[in-house]
């Protein structure tokens, strides 16, 4: 036996060792790299679902902004246009958030998912030894067999009112204050503009007292009368 056999005594067989599988149901075997291709496919797929409901959010908060400033537009566009297209639109605002907090549940599923394989799977393997959280994997499964969501309905309301739609609803809030003071101050104008064209119309009379009496001293002077008439010159 060689220097070298007797020092690396098993080079020779470890060379020619087949891989371990990591799994073995009903004669089919997975591979650690057939493992890994497959947890980085699931991973692609889940950042495309959460991208997919995340373009969804950003079109409902799209719907409620467009809304709120065309109704505010019309309520603004004419002083007999009435105040209640802002509380009508500030109903379907509501409505709006109530599909996005829905729609934010679905999105969070999507995202726990991903964020599970980010930080117990791929961080793991960038910080040598690799070792995931112990229930990574199951918590994962668990996902997968029995769906649930993360959060609920309600915390789901509060964080989309609290990022996107607080400021709509103040600026709804807003428009309909200013509307409530235009349309009291033209109101003001209004009443305040009556004694002025009464004073002004009675004014107007007194001045045409004279200029009537004008008329009707001109109108005899310049008439011819019987007597006048029948007198030879």
């Amino acid at each position: 036996m060689s220097e070298s056999a007797k020092t690396h005594p098993s080079a020779g067989p470890a060379l020619g060792t087949p891989t371990e599988p990591v799994w073995s149901y009903r004669g089919y075997t997975l591979r650690p790299s057939e493992f890994t291709t497959a947890m980085v496919h699931f991973y692609r797929a889940e950042i495309q679902r959460s991208n997919t409901w995340r373009m969804r959010l950003d079109n409902t908060t799209n719907w409620a902004v467009i809304a709120t400033g065309a109704a505010i537009s019309f309520a603004f566009s004419s002083p007999e246009n009435h105040f209640g297209v802002i509380i009508l639109n500030t109903l379907l605002v509501t409505l709006f958030l109530w599909m996005e907090a829905r729609r934010y549940r679905y999105y969070e599923l999507w995202s726990y998912r991903a964020r599970l394989m980010e930080t117990d799977f791929f961080a793991a393997m960038l910080v040598p030894p690799f070792a995931p959280h112990p229930e990574w994997a199951e918590n994962l499964a668990e996902s997968l067999l029995q769906p649930q969501y993360p959060i609920t309905m309600w915390e789901a309301f509060g964080r989309r009112f609290r990022r996107n739609y607080f400021w709509i609803f103040i600026i709804l809030a807003s428009a309909l204050l200013l509307f409530f003071s235009a349309s009291a101050r033209r109101r003001r104008v209004r009443v305040s503009s009556r004694p002025s064209r009464a004073i002004t119309s009675k004014m107007g009379g007194l001045a045409a007292v004279p200029v009537r009496a004008i008329r009707v001293s001109w109108a005899r002077s310049t008439s011819l009368t019987p007597s006048s008439a029948a007198r030879p010159r």
